[in-house]
């Protein structure tokens, strides 16, 4: 997924499926760094088509299972933080 939107970050993280998001807020940075993924961004502000590129490129050659595997161990220990007290 390509996003500039933070919801559909977060869907695409979620769902196991590797993000790329172009970050114009700075809850789109924090949302980032808090799942390990500021390798990911391309600033908005700074927009840079050969960066995006390269960001499409290493996306396509990750092995899907190991990225999905990766992100769904993220979401269960950020579930296990949850706490209701």
């Amino acid at each position: 997924t390509i996003s500039s939107r933070l919801h559909s970050s977060i869907f695409s993280f979620t769902c196991g499926t590797p993000l790329i998001d172009i970050t114009h807020h700075s809850k789109n940075d924090l949302f980032l760094e808090m799942i390990g993924n500021k390798h990911n961004q391309v600033s908005f502000w700074r927009f840079d088509n050969e960066l995006l590129k390269q960001k499409i490129n290493e996306n396509l050659h990750l092995p899907k299972h190991q990225e999905c595997h990766k992100f769904k161990k993220m979401i269960l220990e950020t579930v296990n933080e949850i706490r209701f007290d």
